[in-house]
């Protein structure tokens, strides 16, 4: 018989997909979104390996792209360099410690992602991985971008200390 609390893991899954398909646009062909690329510098020097965000409200979800050694980027929302909606974004940058997977070869436990997360947020002080973390959350990050539909939409995103 079940009981009444914490409900578990698999539950939540499943309530969460739900809701991500339901919010995905709503239909085969979803929301026009514009190609995004870019370059992330920190104190004037190009940042590898780091994850940029872009947020905006009225978006299914937040597009997002991880720089290369080069500190480059393509955005993406549903599938590869797709871009983002037409609009103003807050931008997230931080970078994450990636977390391996067990001796066993088990994905990483939810605790050790959590933690990995709260890192990165830092409460919006000190550093993330190198990165200031107030670039982390949408609540801290000082950084905004106006995404064009008629483009192109080729931004530089410049963090310092």
């Amino acid at each position: 018989m079940p009981t009444c609390g914490k409900p578990s893991f698999s539950v939540l899954a499943i309530a969460i997909c739900g809701m991500t398909a339901a919010g995905c646009g709503g239909g085969a062909e979803g929301p026009t979104l514009h190609p995004v690329s870019g370059t992330v510098t920190y104190n004037g020097a190009p940042v590898a390996n780091v994850q940029v965000s872009f947020v905006n409200e009225a978006a299914p979800r937040y597009a997002s792209g991880t720089t290369d050694e080069e500190g480059k980027f393509q955005l993406m929302s549903f599938k590869e360099n797709d871009g983002a909606i037409a609009g103003e974004h807050v931008v997230l940058v931080s970078k994450q410690e990636v977390v391996a997977p067990s001796a066993g070869g088990e994905p990483p436990s939810m605790d050790d992602m959590y933690k990995n997360y709260e890192q990165a947020t830092a409460g919006g002080s000190g550093e993330a991985g190198g990165i200031p973390a107030i670039y982390a959350t949408v609540d801290t990050s000082p950084l905004k971008q106006q995404v064009s539909a008629d483009g192109p939409n080729e931004v530089t995103i410049q963090l310092e200390d």
